[in-house]
This record gives C-alpha cells, structure tokens and sequence, in this order.
C-alpha cells in the first residue's frame, strides 16, 4: 500500500501521514471501516482501531471468533482532521478526496463484506458503492446493505457501545460476528433493550 502511504490528495497529510493496517498475506474477508484516523506516536507502527485503545480491543475481539474470519481495519480518511489542534469530523471533499484509497483496498483485498461503524462513514461509504438496503433485516437493530460486490452492515462505533449502551454490548458483539461469519438468518440474536442506533447521531461518527 506504498501508493496510499504517500497519497498527498488533500492537506490532511500534513497533520500526520496515512494510518493503514500493515499488508495481510491472508485472504481477508471483511473490512471493518471507521471515519477517520486517530493521532497516534508513530504513524509506521500504529493501525487503525489499534489494541491499545478501548474501542480496537473491543473490535479486535469481535474479530477473533473465528480463525476463518479475517478482518482489516481501516478508515474511510487515512490522514487526521485537526482543528485548532483537536480531532475533527472530516469534510465531505476529505472523505471524497481520500476514496480512491479506500478503493484500492478494496480491490487489493476483495472482501465480501464490510462493517461500517457510525452514521457520517455508513452514508458516505453506501452512497459512494451506490449499495441498496436489503430487502430482509434478519438482525435486530442494525441495517444491512449490498451490492454486486459487498454485503454491508452499519453498526455503531464501539466508543459509544461503550460509552452510552454498555448492557447492550452482547448483542452488538454477536450482531456483528453473526454478520462476519454468514449466520445472519439464526433466530439466537441477543435483543437490545434499546436500539443501540438510536443514540445521536454525533455520538455515532467517532473515527477509529
């Protein structure tokens, strides 16, 4: 991903260089896709949703259920927003400068289904692979999504499961693995006692 790595599309660059995941040998089958990086020490030794964060190890957990399920994390804007130094949510033109690179992953990779986490990445990255809400939601409180490529599930940002909706962490934890390994059509789903998509929505757009 050297053409990524040195992308200069808009000045986000400038704040720190793209944070991508490092080169999986593996044949990956899904992407799990927040909105923007995080200001990380090290840009070359750092990956999107890292470990060492709450939200990464929450993630990373849901993805190690199954050695068959091979995940790469990553963002819809490689670069850090900043405002007045602060974290910002990216500008539309950011997001929409930085696709092709999201385009390149996922023709490097090819994976067969994408999680996308918060509200502002889920309807940039749907209305950009012009993907059609399904016709049948088999999983209780989130929204599934295809295309010609993709099946798509919007969930929301693991920082605000654990923020906002903790007792609800089982069911979200489920949902998506239920989604990753195809076993969306089982009748076993832990039901929210809230909808976790309920919450607002500027708590739903954290970047990973």
């Amino acid at each position: 991903m050297n053409v990524i790595d040195q992308c200069r599309s808009c000045a986000l660059c400038n704040n720190q260089k793209p944070l991508i995941q490092a080169h999986v040998n593996r044949k990956v089958s899904t992407f799990f896709v927040g909105l923007s990086a995080v200001q990380v020490e090290c840009v070359d030794l750092e990956e999107p949703f890292s470990k060492e964060t709450k939200s990464g190890a929450l993630l990373r957990d849901v993805a190690s259920f199954d050695k068959e399920c091979v995940v790469y994390f990553t963002n819809a804007v490689k670069c850090l927003p900043l405002k007045d130094g602060k974290i910002r949510y990216p500008a539309k033109s950011e997001m929409e400068s930085c696709f092709p690179n999201f385009e390149m992953e996922l023709n490097e990779y090819s994976p067969s289904k994408l999680v996308l986490f918060g509200n502002q990445v889920s309807n940039f990255i749907i209305n950009s692979l012009g993907a059609s809400l399904d016709n049948e939601q088999p999983i209780d409180g989130v929204s599934l999504y295809s295309t010609s490529r993709f099946s798509i599930m919007v969930a929301p940002h693991p920082s605000y499961m654990l923020i906002y909706k903790r007792k609800n962490i089982d069911w979200y934890i489920d949902s998506i693995r239920r989604f990753c390994s195809g076993k969306v059509n089982s009748n076993n789903a832990i039901q929210p006692t809230v909808s976790p998509l309920r919450g607002s929505a500027a708590s739903l757009q954290n970047g990973g």
